[in-house]
């Protein structure tokens, strides 16, 4: 997961730099991962992860 942020990282920064409309546009991600049990969440910017079950619904991250 970390890596693939990198990479969209990366290709988001060339391309405002290829472009003079674009220099200094950003963009946010939220991201989980699932392996068995465990949990695995990234995050940057103002997008949220939330857990919902059954009735409940818990905020795990907050915007940056």
């Amino acid at each position: 997961m970390a890596s693939g942020i990198r990479l969209a990282n990366q290709a988001i920064y060339e391309a405002s730099q290829s472009n003079v409309k674009w220099r200094g546009m950003g963009t946010t991600v939220a991201a989980a991962l699932l392996d068995g049990s465990k949990m695995s969440i990234a995050h940057a910017g103002d997008s949220r992860i939330y857990l919902i079950r059954a009735s409940s619904i818990v905020q795990l991250t907050d915007d940056h």
